[in-house]
């Protein structure tokens, strides 16, 4: 008997990988003393879609106060040096104690240009509220898989107050809209299209044959978007009809 717990141990080692595993497990597997074939197979799924989102390289790069540089000067040479150093296994040391935290501030402070870009203060107190990362695409294959994988990440946080913007973001959830509006809006369509060729038409072959017609034309569209490869992407809809 294997437990979700167990392997959470097995990989006590690899955190971002055990991070990742608790987004996706539901606490119902997580759970249970035995994961059985449906956590297993639920697990494998967790696993091959994180696997596929790194193979795909989406990522270009990411500015935060973790990962970005600052310059310095001295005896007329511009050297840069990271906000956050890195020990000898090139993992970031992240600050901890009171005196640490102080110094990382000191550093981010220093420099003028980061501010409301990598963090924003309040004006009354002066003290920093927030902290930004700035994620950058390297192309638009899966991007809405990387999109909803961040959404993810940030909804893992409830103590954090995690507001995302962008391009990528926008579109994602414009793309929601329009597919719940679709399923909440092609049967009533369906039906008032129906009574208006019946309204027309006076007989039941007016009604099925349109009706036909439209759905032979939609699936022949969506038969070449796939074998073209181009998809139709809802968002620019709105402005070529406007």
């Amino acid at each position: 008997m294997t437990g979700f717990e167990e392997i959470v141990a097995a990989f006590s080692e690899e955190p971002a990988f055990v991070r990742m595993l608790k987004r996706k497990i539901s606490p119902e597997i997580r759970q249970a003393r035995n994961l059985g074939p449906g956590g297993v197979r639920r697990i494998r799924q967790a696993v091959k879609q994180d696997m596929r989102l790194q193979k795909a390289e989406i990522i270009d790069t990411i500015v935060s106060p973790f990962t970005a540089d600052d310059i310095t000067g001295k005896d007329d040479v511009l050297q840069t040096y990271p906000l956050v150093p890195e020990n000898a296994a090139g993992q970031r040391i992240v600050p901890e104690t009171s005196l640490e935290i102080a110094e990382f501030r000191q550093r981010l402070k220093r420099n003028p240009a980061f501010e409301k870009g990598l963090y924003a203060v309040d004006e009354k107190t002066g003290r920093i509220t927030d902290f930004a990362v700035m994620i950058r695409f390297a192309g638009t294959e899966q991007r809405p898989e990387m999109v909803d994988e961040i959404q993810e990440i940030a909804g893992s946080y409830d103590e954090l107050d995690i507001v995302i913007s962008g391009v990528p973001y926008i579109s994602r959830q414009f793309n929601r809209y329009m597919e719940k509006d679709l399923y909440r809006s092609t049967p009533l369509v369906l039906m008032v299209v129906a009574l208006v060729f019946f309204l027309n038409f006076r007989s039941l072959r007016g009604v099925i044959l349109p009706l036909a017609t439209l759905g032979m034309a939609e699936i022949w569209t969506l038969g070449l978007m796939g074998y073209l490869g181009c998809p139709l992407p809802p968002l620019p809809l709105p402005c070529r009809r406007c």
